[in-house]
């Protein structure tokens, strides 16, 4: 009875136990990472770190191996799926979950031959949104930009081991506020260069090669503002989605 019940708590990804008393395997799934037809055991286990509000967690396939340390004070445990960035191949990854205090630490393995390959490791802020594989090849991160977040994009390379940054320099950004003061415009793209006090303003793009963003108001106004001037605290828009 009791190897029964020690096994049930080792293998049981959802149960929630005290960080000290969990040791060993926690979490088993098998998948055909690699495209074949005989699916890999993929085995996920923790063991003590350093400090001991920290733990690590080691996933293994056969004799590859994968390792990260991770916060465990709140007796969190990691948590892995299996993703398919590109469906057009047949090898799969993994998505690879460990908590930080007021954060997420994302990490995306690949199976590639007999080893166990970074291709990301992510930080993804309070929200903790995950990275967002689109099954064409490309995966998506988002980072909170303080009242937007910006999506940046990945390609997996040919051979499977890497991913590739593709530099995007205009991100949509989408949200709205009220103007707090007049705002004068740069590069005005319609008749109206100043946006006046209390009016409806949509912040509409971010250019990351120039750091502005353009904006576009209900009374006529459209142009591009420097972002260290929207960021400010000094409001200039008011009621942005303001992280906190």
């Amino acid at each position: 009875m009791r190897s029964l019940l020690l096994s049930f708590i080792l293998l049981s990804p959802n149960l929630t136990v005290p960080a000290t008393s969990l040791a060993g395997e926690f979490q088993r799934l098998q998948a055909a990472l690699d495209g074949g037809a005989v699916p890999s055991q993929i085995e996920v286990l923790r063991e003590p770190a350093e400090e001991d509000w920290r733990s690590r967690v080691i996933v293994r396939i056969g004799e590859a191996r994968y390792v990260a340390d991770y916060f465990s004070a709140d007796a969190d445990l990691p948590d892995i799926r299996v993703v398919a960035i590109d469906r057009s191949r047949p090898q799969r990854q993994l998505l690879l979950h460990t908590p930080e205090p007021g954060t997420c630490i994302f990490h995306l393995l690949g199976h590639v031959g007999d080893e166990l390959v970074p291709l990301l490791r992510f930080d993804s802020g309070p929200g903790c949104r995950a990275p967002q594989p689109h099954g064409n090849g490309y995966v998506s991160v988002f980072t909170w930009e303080g009242f937007w977040a910006r999506e940046d994009r990945y390609r997996l390379s040919e051979d499977g081991r890497a991913l590739l940054p593709e530099p995007v320099e205009i991100h949509s950004v989408e949200v709205a506020g009220i103007a707090a003061r007049p705002i004068v415009l740069e590069g005005a793209e319609c008749a109206a260069a100043v946006v006046q006090p209390g009016a409806y303003v949509k912040v509409q793009l971010y250019d990351s090669r120039q750091q502005r963003y353009q904006l576009r108001s209900a009374d006529g106004a459209c142009g591009w503002v420097p972002a260290s001037e929207l960021n400010s605290i000094d409001e200039l828009v008011r009621d942005l989605p303001w992280a906190g």
